[in-house]
């Protein structure tokens, strides 16, 4: 389904931890042996070019395109000498996962723990569109609790049955569940005293699949529960409640949350305006936080806010302190408050600034590019986990009086060993005025004055430069194929522009004459004209990624560009068939903001974005990779394409999302787009088996293709001769 994920997130909530099908099976603990990360590397051992394997086995710190910003991915210890975390660690060769609960020490060169090892991943299912444990593809990130004496971590685990709450030894001496719930645990808080555990559930949404269930019986009744893209049952309703329990650490004994317990529990973390980023309070009840002034619905205007003694909030006046993100915290010695904001072209960098009390002037202590995932206070300085452009995710910590980086903990010593095509950021600026940016990856061993075949993968590009967003494009591995890749982060929504005042009239703007499209798509275009200006990218061989929004671009560029000479993407796409697989309550959005309906026929509409309609108008060779999920989706335009013998292919992944989770998948999906460019752009094809194979059907797709053009072209000439005659 080609839908902005940033769109969605911002009207879904994740809603943890109910169990999907589980394809994959558990590790051995040999497969397992090197979740720990080493503590030195042979620089020898590991130089070498990197391999589509290497990015999917990655140890990761929370999900890869952190897309639950809202919870933390560490936990620093009482005496803030350590962290807890969760790392993961995919097995493609088994499909499967290594996961470990591991405590790392706050120093340099300190070896991490493990604590708990072992457990099923735990995937996020979401709430929104008016359903209830929607399942998705994104792990959930775990994120632990220290026992009050230090000595004790709590987290989520789930082994073999609903997800639970365990305990582990901070020394590695045990691990064992405190919980015995037969449905999932969704969240959980110790209490300030250290010996009451809150923790929630949803038993209202077990029950409510039981009656549809029995439902099922006589028959489902087809209305705004059902998403046929996504099931063929109903999907539970949202609005369904959670239950809240005290547990009793000592005593083991449980009872009902009181209101104040389920309170601090129950009241969510604040969200920034970003939808992107984490917005922590400092306690509770907060003495410094983000508040929202002087905006529209959807662009909050938000501000760093103290409250006084005397109960008043004071918000900072300075311009600087304007669109503040979090986390916000007071300094130790209580007179000045500490913010991050967005800023720079295209809000490309970070800032961390100072709000002093007393005489009421702002200051910036440091400003980066470095993309800062989640960060907490460490004394007067920030923990971070923090990724940068060439370097996946780690923990650093950030010395605010020195405005100096120490790098406390990587959990992928290993990657700064092999061949990185280097990277270049640029700022573009696209035919509406809109600023967006971009990184230049060259190709490994780039040769100054020779044009490359060019990727562009979408549509993020904070952080370390992996997939692209879903993570389904391996930016590196097509640099060390020889390809240069633009990353592309795309401009703000042209809806986005202040005056909208909900979310649908946010939409509606972006529909009109598909001007948000036409913005992304110019940004690109822009980018990458500038770079066959400098002789980097060679104009005739350039391929486009995208999934969600990025899916969306490829396919109104597929209608609209000349620049591209080969598309992969994964769900697809925009056609009329959307009313039918989609389901009546998505539907009914979809009108409002002004698509058409099924039933009124508008060539004029659909002429402009529809594959399906316009299947010889397609300007080059797309590859699908769907999830079974998104299948529905897909099929108008992939069935109309082939028959207009356009060249298209496509692959269908087994128990997968909109977010695709399985390693074995992500492993096939990075070989085969590359394989596919290979093909199309640099007229290769695999050495042996079965990549080979499936070139080889490119081959009679390309060669039918060319054969139906010909016999366009020799028709056109016959009937033009006739005519002369």
């Amino acid at each position: 389904m080609p839908i902005n994920i940033a769109l969605l997130l911002a009207s879904t909530s994740a809603a943890f931890t109910q169990p999907t099908a589980q394809a994959v099976q558990p590790p051995t603990s040999t497969e397992c042996r090197n979740l720990t990360p080493p503590t030195s590397i042979n620089p020898k051992e590991y130089r070498r070019a990197l391999t589509a394997a290497d990015l999917v086995s990655l140890r990761d710190i929370g999900p890869a395109n952190n897309e639950l910003p809202e919870h933390s991915l560490f936990a620093i210890s009482p005496d803030g000498r350590a962290v807890a975390l969760q790392l993961r660690q995919a097995i493609p060769e088994t499909n499967s996962y290594c996961l470990g609960m591991f405590v790392v020490p706050l120093r340099p060169g300190a070896i991490p723990q493990p604590v708990d090892l072992g457990g099923d991943l735990i995937r996020a299912t979401l709430d929104g569109f008016g359903k209830s444990g929607m399942p998705s593809g994104i792990p959930l990130p775990i994120t632990p609790q220290w026992s009050n004496d230090g000595k004790s971590i709590l987290f989520l685990k789930r082994e073999n049955g609903p997800t639970q709450i365990w305990l582990a030894r901070t020394d590695g001496s045990d691990s064992h569940a405190i919980t015995r719930t037969d449905i999932d645990i969704e969240a959980f808080r110790l209490l300030p005293n250290g010996k009451t555990l809150i923790y929630s559930t949803r038993p209202a949404l077990a029950r409510t699949r039981e009656q549809i269930n029995i439902e099922g019986r006589t028959g489902y009744h087809y209305d705004d529960r059902y998403s046929p893209v996504a099931s063929n049952r109903p999907i539970a309703k949202d609005g369904l409640p959670s239950a809240f329990t005290a547990l009793d650490l000592s005593s083991g004994t449980e009872r009902p949350a009181s209101d104040a317990e389920r309170a601090v529990l129950e009241t969510p973390a604040p969200r920034s305006p970003r939808g992107d980023e984490n917005a922590l309070m400092s306690a509770n009840p907060p003495d410094a936080w983000l508040s929202t002034m002087g905006s529209t619905a959807l662009i909050p205007v938000t501000r760093p806010t103290v409250r006084s003694r005397d109960g008043t909030a004071t918000h900072c006046p300075a311009e600087s302190c304007a669109n503040a993100i979090g986390p916000i915290w007071k300094t130790a010695h209580k007179n000045s408050v500490r913010f991050l904001r967005r800023e720079g072209w295209a809000n490309s960098l970070t800032g961390i600034y100072e709000w002093n009390l007393v005489n009421n002037r702002v200051r910036r202590l440091y400003q980066t590019q470095d993309y800062l995932v989640d960060c907490q206070p460490l004394g007067d300085d920030l923990l971070c986990a923090r990724e940068q452009s060439l370097v996946p995710r780690h923990l650093a910590r950030i010395d605010l009086k020195r405005s100096q980086v120490e790098l406390l903990f990587d959990p992928n010593p290993e990657f700064a060993n092999l061949t990185l095509g280097k990277t270049e950021r640029i700022n573009s600026l696209n035919d509406l005025g809109l600023q967006s940016f971009e990184d230049l990856v060259y190709p490994v061993g780039y040769q100054p004055g020779r044009a490359y075949p060019t990727i562009v993968v979408q549509y993020i590009s904070r952080g370390f430069l992996r997939g692209g967003t879903g993570d389904e494009f391996p930016i590196q591995l097509y640099s060390n194929a020889g390809y240069a890749v633009l990353s592309v982060q795309r401009p703000r929504p042209v809806g986005l522009d202040g005056s909208a005042k909900d979310q649908d009239e946010a939409n509606a703007k972006n529909l009109v004459g598909f001007a948000d499209r036409r913005s992304t798509l110019s940004s690109i275009e822009v980018a990458l004209n500038e770079l066959v200006r400098r002789g980097i990218v060679d104009r005739k061989s350039i391929g486009i990624t995208g999934l969600s929004d990025g899916s969306s671009t490829v396919q109104f560029a597929a209608l609209h560009s000349d620049l591209f000479a080969a598309g992969a993407v994964s769900a697809c796409c925009w056609d009329p068939i959307q009313d039918i697989v989609f389901g009546p309550a998505t539907t009914a959005m979809l009108h409002r903001i002004g698509w058409p309906k099924l039933i009124d026929d508008n060539p004029d509409f659909w002429s402009q974005v529809s594959l399906a309609r316009n299947p010889r108008k397609v300007r080059f060779p797309l590859l699908f990779s769907s999830s079974d999920d998104e299948l529905l989706s897909a099929l108008q335009s992939y069935t109309a394409l082939r028959q207009a013998r356009m060249p298209v292919d496509m692959f269908v992944f087994p128990d997968e999302y909109h977010i695709k989770w399985q390693p074995s998948h992500r492993l096939a999906v990075y070989e085969r787009s590359l394989d596919w460019f290979n093909f199309w752009l640099k007229h290769e094809l695999p050495e042996e088996g079965r990549r080979q194979a499936e070139a080889r059907n490119w081959e009679v797709l390309r060669d039918g293709h060319e054969k139906l053009r010909e016999d366009q072209l020799s028709a056109m000439t016959a009937t033009s001769n006739g005519k002369g005659g």
